[in-house]
């Protein structure tokens, strides 16, 4: 229980401290660039979220008022939707110079499904969700939500059924590997058979192709995304922080939403200087 508590603590005391930090970095990024230059560029914005509920008060959730506002900006501002599937098919020449979105959501938690997913429909956007194959419909938790809490209720992974009912509404679903674990502390075997077999196993449950990919933790190898190609994948994501402007569609960045992330930090990590938020996301 003592290093619950002391886990949680730290947790909090972190998240106030990128806080800070992302604020003042957000103000120097607001004095570099102004909000009509996303106008001006060939950046495809792909934005990482994990969850979006009013009962998690962790670095990776954000409220749902939050998300809504954001989305409603990002609407406003004129942000055209994107899919994964009409990315794979561009070609850096044919990226046109209009603001467009990805919304992203990894891990498969069931608050995608209950809250982001009805806002993402109420504005006219879709998305793409990394799912692990092994964790959809168990009542099982994650090891550091269990750190974090130990309700069930608060962390819950999509079943099936969840899944199938956004990919029939227009989501994309996405492979998050079989077990999420990190592809770079398994041996050449175990890691193939994560990238390769959840594609299949997903595949054979929706009755559909699935053609993206992202590494659990960002973390991964070249030799794993030659694995991913071998699969028949036609993207994968990182957690690197940037914009997809034409480069490796097997190295897409993206940039991390986050609750220690104001409404002003959010905005300026969009149309801002981004380099700036690699020093912390």
């Amino acid at each position: 229980m003592k290093r619950k508590i002391k886990y949680v603590i730290n947790m909090h005391a972190r998240r106030i401290t990128k806080s800070v930090i992302k604020t003042n970095l957000a103000l120097i990024s607001r004095l570099k660039t102004s909000i009509q230059s996303i106008n001006n560029t060939n950046n495809i914005y792909m934005l990482m979220y994990h969850r979006v509920n009013d009962y998690r008060n962790n670095e990776m959730s954000i409220s749902v008022k939050e998300f809504k506002k954001q989305v409603v900006w990002l609407k406003e501002m004129g942000f055209q939707n994107m899919r994964m599937a009409e990315l794979e098919l561009m070609t850096p020449d044919s990226i046109l110079k209009s603001p467009k979105v990805i919304f992203s959501f990894d891990d498969g938690y069931k608050d995608n499904f209950i809250k982001a997913f009805p806002v993402l429909k109420e504005f006219g956007y879709t998305a793409i969700f990394y799912i692990p194959y092994a964790p959809i419909g168990k009542q099982d938790m994650y090891p550091r939500d269990i750190m974090e809490s130990n309700h069930l209720e608060h962390n819950q992974i999509m079943d099936w059924q969840n899944v199938e009912n956004m990919y029939k509404a227009g989501m994309e679903i996405g492979s998050h590997t079989l077990t999420h674990k990190d592809l770079t502390q398994m041996n050449d075997v175990q890691a193939k058979k994560e990238i390769i077999e959840s594609k299949t196993k997903i595949e054979e449950k929706l009755g559909a192709p699935i053609t993206s990919f992202c590494y659990p933790g960002g973390y991964f190898h070249e030799k794993h995304i030659d694995w991913v190609k071998e699969a028949g994948y036609l993207s994968a994501c990182t957690t690197e922080t940037g914009y997809y402007n034409g480069e490796s569609l097997f190295k897409i960045p993206r940039i991390a939403v986050l609750a220690s992330d104001s409404f002003f930090i959010f905005k300026q990590k969009i149309v801002g200087d981004n380099k700036l938020f690699k020093i912390v996301r």
